[in-house]
């Protein structure tokens, strides 16, 4: 025995003494597990490893980085960000980060990532920001164009290839899609899923199926991602591959909230709403409480007719989220209800916030109304829709259908005032319009047909215009048009017989006349310059060649032919044709005003092609009369390639064409600043300032390379006598940030304060880093009203409240500390619902505070990062046995938690 145990201490120090003590041994393991393909037992190394060494930011990295490749995207968004906060905030560890959150769908985090960082972005960077931003529907020109500022090519490919998909174009989405090898490692899964989305809309169902499911294998746990899978595999004819994986995804997760949540839109789908509302409700029971779970609850629930389920689910879709479909099928289930004055007031909510949206909804409730006797209140809403267009948006059909409610309720009619009916035409007429229309959607075709001849042979030529729209609705287009030319022929200003002719002419196939139809209206009548345009964009795209040709000779003939053509090329390119667009510029190089060139080379530039962008300028300073323009063009397609030395000489060589224009100079000045030639770079500010350029700007200029040069004292100088002569945000903040550096903080604060009421700022993000300045040296009551200011401008950001809470927190203001930050802890973001906590805790409201941290919880149960925000926050304000709770919560159910919170 003692042999034995003598050997086995030996045989355990000699474990001891081979395994990897340092962390650099410990890192060099796991990367060795990775290697070899044992994620699992790499993960449980780095684990380890961040829990020994918490501030190791390579072991982070690392296993950041391994997370996101096995789907642990909660994990990974935790790791990721504690490197960013442990001080690297590099591409790699940003762009994965960002990617970890977009994929958990959380849009607005994405964009915060983005607004902390204070260096350049990267172009992948902007591009997931523009995503974000597009998922959010907010800001997106902004983004957009940030997104192409910072391109590169690869990323500009992509950035061409996503707004391609969103306009429907998913043949051109695929051709600009650039190869996988030239994108980051964290943005394959992102690339693979979008081109399998691309694949599915096209119909090629087994290339998408491949590329989905090479992502479903990778992160098995992603539930959007297994779902897609799913749906793919079904259509796609690999039903066995697909019910495989729901059948694994039920077992690993049998009470998975997203599990039943997908199985019930499956299930709504094939027309088994009452298996659906099964799902729908263990989906919300288990705690998926958002507003699109409640929304398909209630729509199921009004597929089998259970209104008073119906009503509750639309009600609180309404709550989560503010949806103005929730409100208008909250509206028409409380028409269903006899709740006729709240349905009312629902229906004219939506109205005021998107009347597009509302007009179906409108329709039909206006004909339950009338249908239930009560035509006066259908006549009501229905004037409240047409109310919020102006006269000239007006749909005449339904101005129509109002003045039949009207005239069937002995009501007054007001087509007159409107302007769009003639005077001639009285509630007869109207009414019989209305018949020949429900003969119409009927499909009964020969009497409307038969009612729409009588109403011209009792109202002559005046009614031409509306039985030509009925005739076109039939699709008889030489009908529409010889009723359209008859009403022109009488009134030649009838903007409904202008239309009906064009279309007809159109869809006749006589692109001849349509096309004749539409110039001579465009000549006639400016407002219509656009239909000829947009009309000769859709001949070409047809191939009509002749008629482009004379669209050309009539372009020679115009005074305005040169804009003309820049706008035909701009209405192509809005078409998704930018290679027909750039055919067409090309071949009318010799009539390109500027803006046509600058067009044709931006275009260029778009489609990757630099080589074609730089033969263009080229020929447009020899053949064009601004040649200032096109060395202008030339030199940013030069930058544009990262050709900044060729940009250089080919500037240099150009000066004495500019004379006294300083715009080469300045263009000169920045290739060289951006080369790092500072010498050479102040030689070009000498030069600027010799010629008229605002000596604030060449000031700023010298301010720019001083600060490259670490020369704060001089950067500091010259961007006071800068910012003395005119004030801007960029001089105010970057001299803002140069005076606290070199500890002149009361000088910092003075130009900071006097800027802020100078410049009369409107921008959020400009806004909010004059806030932060102002509480970041301890002016709080200034951070205050620049936050209140930004909120009378309607901005309503949850970092703005957040903020604002905290201001008025630290002057000792807890009133309006909570009703600012309640608002910020409304989502689901954790910092937010422990600063709520402490509030609520310092206000002595101790129960309150423990209710916060709950909603917080129950808000993030699978997202381990913020559940670790939520422990620290209840450790901090002294709450033990809550914290304990909160370690064990993650990825248990709603319902448990609650429980187990409610006996605390």
């Amino acid at each position: 025995m003692k042999i034995k145990t003598v050997l086995a201490m030996a045989f355990f120090s000699l474990l001891i003494g081979c395994s990897p003590s340092t962390p650099q041994e410990r890192l060099k393991k796991a990367e060795a597990f990775i290697e070899s393909g044992d994620d699992k037992r790499a993960i449980v190394e780095l684990k380890s490893l961040v829990q020994d060494s918490p501030s190791d930011i390579a072991a982070r990295k690392t296993l950041g980085f391994l997370l996101f490749k096995v789907g642990d995207l909660g994990g990974a968004v935790s790791q990721l960000t504690r490197v960013v906060e442990l001080g690297d905030s590099s591409s790699e560890v940003i762009l994965t980060l960002q990617m970890s959150l977009y994929h958990q769908k959380q849009y607005e985090s994405v964009l915060l990532v983005i607004n902390s960082l204070e260096r350049k972005l990267t172009p992948f960077e902007t591009l997931v920001d523009f995503l974000a931003a597009k998922q959010l529907d907010a800001g997106v020109e902004k983004n957009l164009i940030q997104a192409r500022r910072h391109s590169s090519t690869t990323s500009l490919q992509l950035l061409n290839s996503y707004s391609s998909y969103f306009e429907g174009q998913y043949e051109r989405a695929l051709e600009m899609l650039p190869p996988l090898s030239e994108t980051p490692k964290a943005f394959h899964y992102e690339y693979k899923l979008f081109k399998s989305t691309i694949f599915r809309f096209l119909g090629k169902y087994e290339h998408a199926f491949n590329l989905v499911n090479e992502v479903a294998d990778a992160w098995p746990k992603v539930p959007s991602v297994a779902m897609n899978a799913i749906e793919i595999g079904l259509v796609s004819g690999n039903e066995e591959a697909s019910e495989l994986r729901l059948n694994e995804w039920l077992k690993s997760s049998p009470k998975s909230v997203w599990v039943n949540y997908f199985t019930g839109i499956m299930e709504a789908e094939n027309g088994n709403f009452t298996v659906a509302i099964n799902h729908f409700e263990t989906a919300i029971n288990g705690g998926l409480d958002s507003g699109d779970v409640w929304l398909l609850h209630g729509i199921v629930a009004s597929q089998l007719k259970l209104w008073e389920t119906a009503y509750s689910s639309f009600e609180t879709a309404y709550l989560r989220n503010k949806s103005n479909t929730a409100l208008a099928l909250l509206a028409e289930t409380q028409l269903q209800l006899g709740e006729n004055e709240k349905a009312l007031e629902s229906i004219k909510k939506v109205i005021s916030n998107d009347n597009v949206l509302a007009s179906p909804y409108v329709k039909r409730a206006a004909t339950f109304l009338d249908f239930k006797g009560l035509g006066s209140d259908a006549v009501e809403i229905y004037d409240e829709y047409l109310s919020s267009y102006e006269d000239a948006e007006k749909n005449l059909e339904e101005v129509i259908q109002l003045e039949v409610l009207k005239s069937k309720n002995g009501l007054p009619l007001a087509a007159k005032n409107l302007n769009l009916m003639m005077s001639e035409r009285g509630g007869s007429s109207i009414s019989q319009y209305l018949n020949i229309k429900n003969l119409l959607d009927k499909g009964e075709i020969t009497q409307a047909r038969e009612m729409g001849r009588n109403l011209i042979k009792e109202y002559g030529a005046s009614a031409a215009d509306i039985a030509a729209l009925v005739e076109m609705y039939a699709g008889n287009y030489a009908s529409a048009r010889q009723y359209a030319q008859s009403k022109l022929g009488e009134d030649a200003d009838s903007k409904l017989a202008k239309r009906v002719l064009f279309l007809s002419l159109y869809e006749l196939g006589e692109l001849q006349e349509a096309f004749e139809t539409a110039y001579a209206l465009a000549k006639d009548d400016p407002s219509n310059r656009q239909i000829s345009i947009d009309t000769v964009a859709l001949l070409f795209l047809n191939e009509s060649s002749e008629l482009v040709e004379q669209f050309k000779q009539e372009l020679s003939q115009s005074k305005q032919k040169n804009e003309l053509i820049t706008e035909f090329g701009v209405a192509l390119a809005n078409q998704g044709a930018r290679l027909d667009a750039i055919k067409f510029l090309e071949g009318n190089q010799s009539n390109l005003p500027v803006s046509g060139f600058q067009l044709l080379i931006n275009l260029l530039l778009e489609e990757g092609d630099f080589e074609n962008a730089l033969r263009v300028s080229d020929e447009w300073r020899s053949v064009g009369d601004t040649p200032k323009a096109a060395a202008l063009a030339k030199l940013g397609v030069l930058a544009s390639n990262k050709k900044y030395k060729e940009a250089v000489d080919f500037g240099q060589g150009v000066l004495s064409d500019f004379n006294n224009d300083p715009r080469i100079n300045v263009y000169l000045y920045k290739l060289y600043k951006d080369l790092g030639d500072y010498s050479k770079a102040l030689i070009e500010i000498e030069r600027i300032a010799e010629k008229s350029v605002p000596t604030s700007l060449v000031k700023l200029f010298e301010s720019e390379i001083a600060i490259e040069m670490k020369q704060y004292d001089k950067a500091i100088k010259y961007l006071i006598s800068s910012h003395n002569l005119t004030p801007t945000y960029l001089t105010a903040v970057t001299l803002g940030k140069l005076l606290t550096l070199k500890n002149r903080a009361a000088e910092a604060t003075e130009i900071m304060a006097n800027s802020y009421q100078q410049l009369e700022l409107k921008d959020e993000k400009r806004l909010h880093s004059f806030a932060e300045y102002f509480l970041s040296v301890g002016d709080v009551k200034k951070a205050i009203d620049i936050y209140l200011d930004m909120e009378e401008l309607g901005i309503n950001s949850l970092v703005l409240y957040a903020n604002l809470g905290e201001a008025f927190y630290r002057i000792g203001d807890l009133q309006n500390a909570l009703k600012s930050t309640e608002k910020a802890a409304k989502t689901n973001v954790a910092r937010y619902s422990v600063q709520l906590a402490k509030f609520l805790y310092e206000s002595g409201r101790k129960s309150a505070a423990i209710k916060a941290l709950r909603d917080g919880v129950l808000n993030n149960l699978s997202d381990e990062s913020e559940l670790k925000v939520l422990y620290s926050g209840a450790i901090e304000l002294g709450f033990e046995s809550h914290a304990d709770l909160i370690k064990e919560s993650f990825g248990r159910e709603r319902a448990f938690v609650n429980k187990k919170w409610q006996r605390l």
